[in-house]
C-alpha cells in the first residue's frame, strides 16, 4: 500500500537536498521566466508571431497567463520562505525545504506510529520508540517492501530489538526518535489521518472478507 511512496521517499532522502541560496535562485529563475511568457503574450507585435506560427491561433491564451501569473505568484512567495526581513537568504545548515514539509523517514516513523495506536490504541512510549517501534520503522525504511512475510518480519524485529543494547544496533535505532517525535506534530496530522483510513478499511474488509 504505501511501498511505492516509501521507495520514493528512500530515493529523495539519498539526494542532497539543495541550499537556500540555490533554491531562492532557482525560484527567481521560476518568476523571470514566466514574468517573460506574461510579458510576450501582453505584447500584440511578439503575440502576433507566435499566432501566426504553426498550428496558428495561441489556444486558450487566457489560461496560459492565468497559469503564468500563478507562477509568478508562488515563486515569489517561495523566496519570501529562504530570506530574511532585509531581503538576504537566510544562513544555516539546514536546507531548503517548503513549509509543512519533513524528512522522508518522519513518514515512515508515522506510518509506524499510527499502525502502532492502530493496534494498540496508545502512541509508541518513548521506550519503544528506542526498542519495538523504532526497529519496526527501520526494517520498513531498509528491507524490500516486496515478498516481505509476517515471519520474517516478526524474525528481524526480535533480532534487532535483541541487539539494540549492543553497539552495533544502538545508534541507528536511536536516530529514529525524533522522527517519532515529529510525527506527533500538526503538520503531520492529515498525512496521518490518511495513513488511519487505510488501516481502517483494510481491517473492514479483512472482517468481511473473514465473515464470508
Amino acid at each position: 500500500m504505501w511501498g511505492p511512496c516509501l521507495a520514493v521517499d528512500r530515493g529523495v532522502a539519498a539526494v542532497k537536498l539543495p541550499t537556500r541560496a540555490h533554491m531562492r535562485k532557482t525560484l527567481e529563475s521560476v518568476r523571470a521566466a514566466a514574468a517573460l511568457i506574461l510579458s510576450a503574450l501582453d505584447d500584440g507585435e511578439t503575440r502576433g508571431f507566435l499566432d501566426a506560427a504553426s498550428p496558428g491561433t495561441i489556444p486558450d491564451r487566457l489560461a496560459i497567463c492565468h497559469l503564468m501569473s500563478d507562477l509568478v505568484r508562488r515563486a515569489e512567495e517561495g523566496v519570501s520562505w529562504l530570506v530574511t526581513e532585509g531581503g538576504k537568504t537566510k544562513v544555516g545548515r539546514s536546507r531548503a525545504v517548503p513549509p509543512g514539509s519533513f524528512p522522508p523517514k518522519t513518514y515512515c516513523a508515522a506510518i509506524i506510529a499510527e499502525a502502532w495506536s492502530f493496534v494498540h490504541g496508545v502512541e509508541p512510549a518513548p521506550t519503544n520508540q528506542k526498542a519495538a517501534a523504532a526497529a519496526a520503522a527501520h526494517l520498513f525504511w531498509r528491507a524490500p517492501l516486496e515478498g516481505l512475510s509476517m515471519e520474517e518480519t516478526k524474525l528481524a524485529l526480535e533480532w534487532m530489538r535483541a541487539k539494540d543494547a549492543k553497539k552495533s544496533w544502538g545508534e541507528p535505532l536511536n536516530g529514529w526518535r525524533r522522527h517519532f517525535k515529529e510525527a506527533k506534530e500538526p503538520h503531520v496530522s492529515e498525512m496521518r489521518k490518511k495513513i488511519r483510513c487505510h488501516l481502517t478499511e483494510g481491517k473492514r474488509q479483512a472482517e468481511m472478507f473473514a465473515g464470508a
